[in-house]
């Protein structure tokens, strides 16, 4: 394990301990020293919950990446919302809780990776605010309700994987809007309603999974 008081009084910007061995849980002090900018702990056997000390003291994060570990409990509202991070990746682990509204104070945010884990409850309509997201990827989770028509507004988003979860309503067609997009995958869900014309609206749009659904009506002319 991480020593429990590591980072208490460090000035280092950069903590990389990615692929190794390591267990136990992870240090409440690491960002304590107020200038942590990148934290790698990426591809070990880390297990426990994030401590709530993340959420208040690890605001300098430009990169945080904690995937493939064996992590669980609630994510702290605070890491949704890291003003400076531009890569979030707490993939392959066994968060659970719902996604913060705090993700409008990401604005420099560009990719979310919160695949394989048990995050639920429905996907915020403020991750619109996280206006330079240019992937998400939230497959294989327990997402509920809408896709929100704030999705709109990422005009930077280049992929969207929202496979394997269980959104329902219909596909907005504010998702026209991101025009960007190459990439959407909407798989395995239990949407409703018409595919929305405005989906022919994305020039570069390259990849549309829209199987298993409970979609209806006639494919757009516009596809």
């Amino acid at each position: 394990p991480l020593p429990p008081k590591l980072g208490s009084s460090s000035k280092f910007n950069t903590m990389d301990v990615s692929t190794n061995r390591l267990n136990g849980s992870l240090p409440k002090a690491i960002c304590q020293g107020g200038n942590l900018q990148y934290f790698l702990a990426l591809e070990n056997s880390f297990t426990g919950e994030l401590p709530e000390s993340y959420g208040r003291d690890c605001k300098s994060l430009i990169r945080f990446r904690l995937n493939n570990n064996y992590l669980s409990g609630k994510v702290p509202d605070g890491i949704w919302g890291l003003v400076h991070a531009n890569i979030i990746d707490l993939s392959f682990n066994q968060f659970s809780g719902e996604i913060s509204p705090e993700i409008r104070n990401a604005k420099n945010l560009s990719e979310l990776v919160i695949h394989n884990n048990r995050f639920s409850g429905v996907l915020v309509p403020e991750i619109g605010m996280a206006v330079k997201l240019s992937k998400i990827e939230a497959y294989n989770n327990l997402l509920t309700g809408p896709i929100p028509k704030a999705i709109g507004n990422l005009k930077q988003l280049d992929a969207l994987y929202l496979q394997n979860n269980v959104m329902e309503g219909s596909i907005p067609r504010e998702i026209g809007l991101c025009g960007s997009l190459t990439v959407i995958n909407l798989a395995n869900n239990r949407l409703k309603g018409p595919i929305p014309e405005a989906l022919g609206a994305i020039q570069d749009l390259n990849s549309l999974n829209l199987s298993n659904n409970e979609l209806s009506g006639s494919i757009p002319a516009s596809l």
